[in-house]
């Protein structure tokens, strides 16, 4: 099993601009994670439990009122 890497640096060894600049480059890749996360969390949602079978495309919800 490969041994996991660990990346550590001083902050203070880089300027503001050098900073602003990873933050930058971050940013994009952070977005992507967390729509890929919400997507994900959403599909998750959507599935059926096991056993339950999914209703009827046309059936309506138990709160729907009553049509008299």
């Amino acid at each position: 099993m490969p041994q996991p890497i660990h990346i550590t640096f001083d902050p203070s060894v880089f300027d503001l601009e050098q900073l602003d600049a990873i933050l930058q480059a971050l940013q994009p890749l952070l977005d992507q994670l967390e729509n890929a996360y919400y997507q994900a969390l959403r599909e998750h949602q959507q599935q059926s439990l096991p056993g339950f079978p999914e209703p009827p495309p046309n059936d309506p919800p138990f709160n729907d009122p009553l049509p008299f």
